[in-house]
């Protein structure tokens, strides 16, 4: 009943309900103003949401709602990043709801817990309550609550109060965090300065900013910093996102960036029959290698003045298990669980033993290259047509006494509909063929003969010419080497900047986005530090202004 009260008395408002109405008067066209593209209206990600609801209420309430948490449904993720995610089901409503009244009840039913949140003596005066709601509201909201917001909500806390303050104090929780203010980031805020062109707000600026390096609310006191003001400038947020990243909050953010970007959480188990590499060397590896991966760009990103080309070419490695050493070729962890190898065999990201491996035990030169074209190169693929492919076009090719995974590879891949494409993922593969599928260094490769005991030596040829800018093929004949192209590649390095511009601000982009892209990319090909482009998104136009396509112009 409770629920139903706080649903009716907001929920019914064209006011508070639609983004579009509560815009300022349009104020003409903008002077000078840069394009951006259209905006998707956001709402919170299952992580942005677990997170958001973990700063609102504390540490220690979170933990007690971790189970009504984790029912939010996994969110799909869309071109590469969970954060472009906008689909509702009903299992999301239901989980908003179930967590709302979770949280509410908890802290209504807590006397100490009512007089910690609300900062008010009980019994509470209706004075005392409003203040409360002004500016928790502002908090869950990320806004400065209207009149009408406050009177709203304040008849919701009168109606509770026939029964106590705790029904009250249940009826405003219950009231904010199902409302769509606290679901979605909604903005529209600001001056109209375009015919579908908003100034952002100072509040609006903050959020977005905090959300793009902290993946959660801003803080109280950043909110109430910026509250009259009518906005920030882009001098002011890159200050802002310079402090922001000194955060354990901005750490664990970016964290998950290179973990969506590089599909970390995706490191597969080995499936050893024992024969590839033995049972017992396989104890643990997924989990050593992801952690390797987690901590070689935290510490590039944050311990070091590490760039992208360092990213792509550096020689430190984090060994902290008998078993990973072994992958590396090294008889023990060294002491710190930190080296520096000069052997030049595995320098760079792609080298690490996390973005090698595979489930089976035969390379695959053709997962390898799309990934470094999709995610490093930012190149677009398009999948084979199902009608043009058979079973057997799907599978790895048969060892043979004189052909090598290269040579097998490109026979399988030579018909005139794989070939077109093929002929540009390959060789990207193919230099990465020094290392098994358990991310070993080799200098030759095992095959397995189909329908035989034992297999043969054969040699391994990972040289090839590589097209990646503008002028002529680059020769590589390793994988090192081809870290240092790519480290050293303009187009590798704005896909850097343009992946994290996708996962800051939630979608893809397009030819109006130069104006926030072109600052990122200079970052990025000027050597800036990891860290410093990251916080290079903060004075770009994307946090001074939103789109919202045409047809949604009321």
């Amino acid at each position: 009943m409770i629920a139903l009260a706080a649903a009716l008395l907001l929920g019914c408002d064209a006011e508070t309900t639609t983004p579009v109405a509560q815009a300022a008067p349009s104020i003409g066209a903008c002077e000078g103003c840069p394009t951006v593209a259209p905006s998707p209206l956001r709402r919170l990600t299952e992580l942005e949401y677990r997170r958001t609801v973990r700063d609102l209420v504390g540490d220690e309430l979170a933990a007690e709602l971790e189970d009504a948490l984790w029912r939010h449904p996994l969110d799909e993720v869309y071109g590469g990043f969970g954060t472009m995610t906008t689909a509702v089901s009903p299992e999301h409503v239901e989980t908003w709801n179930h967590v709302a009244t979770q949280l509410a009840e908890a802290i209504a039913l807590d006397a100490g817990r009512r007089q910690e949140l609300t900062g008010c003596d009980e019994p509470m005066t209706d004075v005392c309550a409003e203040a409360w709601i002004v500016s928790y509201g502002r908090r869950v909201w990320r806004r400065t609550l209207s009149g009408t917001d406050v009177a709203q909500l304040m008849a919701l806390w009168q109606l509770g109060r026939e029964e106590g303050t705790a029904e009250a104090t249940e009826l405003v929780l219950l009231a904010l965090f199902q409302s769509p203010y606290f679901i979605y980031r909604t903005e529209l805020g600001g001056p109209q300065v375009g015919e579908t062109m908003w100034a952002l707000t100072a509040e609006e600026q903050a959020t977005r900013l905090s959300y793009a390096l902290w993946g959660t609310t801003p803080p109280a006191e950043l909110l109430e910093s910026v509250a009259k003001r009518p906005r920030l400038e882009p001098a002011e947020l890159d200050q802002l996102a310079s402090s922001m990243l000194t955060s354990p909050k901005a750490h664990e953010w970016i964290a998950q960036f290179y973990d969506e970007w590089l599909r970390i959480e995706g490191v597969p188990a080995i499936r050893s029959t024992g024969f590839f590499i033995p049972l017992a060397d396989v104890v643990g590896l997924q989990q050593d290698m992801t952690r390797e991966l987690r901590e070689y760009v935290r510490w590039l990103t944050f311990e070091s003045e590490g760039t992208y080309e360092s990213l792509m070419t550096s020689p430190k490695t984090f060994v902290d298990t008998a078993n990973l050493a072994k992958i590396y070729g090294l008889s023990e962890p060294p002491p710190n669980g930190q080296v520096e190898r000069d052997d030049d065999q595995r320098d760079g990201l792609l080298t690490r033993p996390g973005m090698l491996v595979a489930t089976a035990e035969l390379t695959s030169p053709v997962r390898r290259g799309v990934f470094i074209l999709r995610e490093i190169l930012c190149e677009a693929l398009p999948s084979p047509s199902p009608s043009q492919l058979s079973p057997q076009d799907l599978t790895p090719p048969v060892g043979h006494e004189n052909l090598s995974s290269r040579d097998r590879w490109t026979q399988k891949t030579s018909a005139p509909y794989c070939a077109g494409c093929h002929v540009r993922i390959n060789p990207f593969g193919f230099a990465l063929e020094g290392f098994d599928s358990a991310g070993r260094y080799r200098t030759e490769e095992y095959t397995l003969l189909a329908g035989l005991e034992g297999g043969v030596h054969l040699p391994i040829d990972t040289q090839v010419d590589l097209v990646l800018d503008p002028g002529p093929p680059v020769e590589v004949a390793s994988g090192a080497a081809l870290g240092r192209a790519l480290g050293a590649s303009l187009i590798a390095r704005k896909c850097f900047g343009t992946q994290w511009f996708r996962f800051s601000v939630g979608r893809r982009e397009s030819a109006d986005d130069s104006a926030s892209l072109t600052p990122l990319w200079e970052a990025v090909t000027q050597d800036a530090p990891l860290r410093e482009v990251f916080g290079r998104i903060a004075g770009t136009a994307e946090f001074q202004y939103r789109a919202i396509p045409k047809e949604l112009n009321p």
